[in-house]
Formats: structure tokens, sequence, C-alpha cells
């Protein structure tokens, strides 16, 4: 009885149902939107990382064809500053 009175009041206003396929395409916009946002935090970290590994090791840059390598971040993990750096003899 309540879904026939609210489609007659939906028919009288000129107003649709709420389909499950117009949900999900609502859903999936906004799971669009929010991947873009994630890509979008993710590249200005990217960067981020990108500038101060050529601030504290500017020559690591010249050794290696990307700095965006998991040897790399093992590398930077290992020794995140020139303090953690073995001294040359």
């Amino acid at each position: 009885m309540h879904e026939r009175l609210q489609l007659c009041f939906l028919s009288d206003v000129g107003l649709k149902p709420y389909t499950d396929t117009a949900y999900h395409n609502e859903e999936l916009k906004s799971l669009t939107r929010y991947r873009f946002d994630k890509v979008k935090e993710r590249t200005k970290l990217i960067t981020s990382i990108s500038r101060l590994v050529c601030i504290l090791f500017p020559e690591l840059e010249k050794l290696v064809p990307t700095l965006h390598t998991v040897s790399v971040y093992a590398l930077l993990e290992e020794f995140p500053g020139a303090k953690q750096l073995p001294e040359h003899t």
C-alpha cells in the first residue's frame, strides 16, 4: 500500500522513482571522483619525493634511470639522510 501511494505521488509530480541503475551510476561517479582525487594526491607526493631526494642526494638521480623504483625506495629507507651513510675512508 505504501509503495502504491509513493508511486501515485511521484506520478502526480512528474518524477520518476529512483532506480537501481541511477543509484549505481551515482555511486560510480562518486568513486570516479574519489579515485581522481587520490591519483592527484599521489602525483603531488611523488613530485615531493623527487624534489626532496634531489636536495638530499643530488648524485642519486644521475645513477639510476628513475627515482621511483623499489630498490631506490629501499635504499632511502635504509639511509634516509647523509648522517646514516657510512663514512668514506
